[in-house]
């Protein structure tokens, strides 16, 4: 059967290849297909045992929230998204050598923003106080970003004038949506396919369309897109 031509994990797939078969003495990526064959298989063997999306104990679960579960529900789904929407570009200081910035950094502090309105505050019965309300990404300016996760990061966070300006976008994108400024409404009117939800996330949020053009073509990575699906899940 035909996939379609909107299908952006098909588009990955299809422009992806097209880049490896015309890799040109393979000068930009190579893959060992010995490994990868091992890998595939493995990953199979292990599948029985899959590991939990929160393992390592990184993430928001809104497991000590106390409010509604519809509530918890959107609080994490926002804090997937925020969390994705700036999930790049780990890069060391240039000058201090102590910074050693990583992903479980950035999740582990964006956790503990969430976490703050989940006891005891009567605004936790809604998401007028959470961090990661759309009304507050959209607004929300570098100065405010650097207050509230320096203390909590405890790193250089490289780059953060553009992750606030991604902050800025998926919160205006949430209330300009049809979904009434929802994560979960966004997340359920795509049908429960991980595909259509990539596509929304890729039509809806420009931060997430990582795209280029290599030797005339067009190319799609979607990468934090497919990730986000993937942690929603």
């Amino acid at each position: 059967m035909k996939t379609s031509a909107l299908c952006p994990c098909q588009n990955v797939r299809r422009t992806c290849q097209f880049v490896m078969t015309n890799n040109k003495n393979q000068q930009h990526v190579t893959i060992q297909e010995q490994q990868l064959d091992a890998l595939a298989k493995k990953i199979a063997a292990d599948n029985r045992n899959a590991t939990e999306w929160d393992s390592d104990g990184w993430h928001y679960t809104g497991v000590n929230y106390q409010g509604p579960e519809e509530l918890r529900k959107e609080r994490v789904a926002l804090y997937i998204l925020a969390l994705d929407a700036i999930n790049f570009c780990f890069w060391p200081h240039p000058t201090l050598e102590s910074n050693t910035l990583e992903y479980d950094h950035l999740a582990i502090a964006l956790r503990k923003l969430a976490e703050k309105d989940d006891h005891g505050n009567n605004n936790a019965m809604s998401l007028e106080s959470y961090f990661f309300q759309p009304n507050n990404l959209a607004s929300l300016t570098v100065k405010d970003m650097e207050a509230a996760l320096d203390p909590l990061l405890g790193h250089f966070l490289p780059n953060i004038e553009e992750r606030c300006r991604l902050w800025n976008e998926l919160g205006e994108g949430l209330l300009q949506s049809s979904d009434e400024g929802t994560a979960m409404k966004f997340i359920n009117n795509n049908e429960s396919s991980a595909s259509n939800l990539v596509k929304a996330l890729v039509d809806t949020f420009p931060g997430f369309r990582d795209e280029t053009i290599w030797q005339g073509r067009f190319v799609a990575f979607y990468k934090r897109a497919q990730i986000a699906v993937g942690d929603l899940n």
